[in-house]
């Protein structure tokens, strides 16, 4: 599904209906359904559902990075598009900050990891590491800087569980075919000293 209307017959669960902070399925949750099946809810006709569009692109990325061939362009393309359709979720920007980092891009980094910020869910940790990794691409040298990265919450990306006791570089390193995943519920790692000052408390 990679337009944003999407038409036929929609088969959903209640828990579909569930207002969420990002790839919201509003268009349904407004729509009469035709029939009802115990717990089944069957739409019929054409829906806007972007949302659902922008996590098709947003995996393609995640495939386009960590598959067997990297490709970090068709990556970006798809996490743009992603973001297009949907910027609500946080997350697709921070990997596009992180291609954007990579390559060397200060404007476009400092960008994306702004719009991650204005997207990201009040949680104070993650808001104070989005900042400080905006203040540090704006000033230092992007060599020096480290990704945005957590080892936690891979119910996005789909890929095995990693160990989240231990620190993000020793999980999920350059050489890993596992990606960094983002902790939706807890908390984000952009400097090497935070996951080892979390641990030490």
């Amino acid at each position: 599904m990679e337009l944003p209307e999407r038409s036929g017959t929609i088969f959903t669960a209640p828990s579909d209906f569930i207002r969420q902070s990002y790839w919201d399925r509003a268009a349904l949750r407004e729509a009469i359904p035709v029939k009802r099946l115990g717990n089944l809810l069957i739409f019929n006709g054409t829906f806007y559902l972007p949302g659902q569009a922008a996590r098709v692109f947003y995996y393609r990325g995640l495939d386009k990075i960590y598959g067997e061939k990297p490709d970090e362009a068709g990556a970006e393309k798809a996490f743009r598009r992603s973001v297009e359709l949907d910027p609500t979720a946080y997350f697709v920007h921070i990997e596009l900050g992180n291609l954007y980092l990579k390559r060397g891009s200060r404007e476009e980094s400092a960008h994306a990891y702004s719009e991650a910020l204005n997207y990201a869910r009040d949680e104070p940790e993650i808001r104070h590491a989005l900042q400080n990794q905006i203040q540090r691409v704006s000033r230092e040298a992007l060599a020096g800087i480290t990704p945005c990265v957590t080892p936690t919450w891979n119910d996005v990306s789909g890929w095995p569980s990693t160990d989240a006791s231990l620190p993000a570089n020793e999980v999920v390193g350059e050489s890993s075919a596992t990606p960094p995943t983002y902790d939706l519920a807890g908390w984000l790692r952009c400097e090497p000293d935070q996951f080892q000052s979390k641990r030490q408390h």
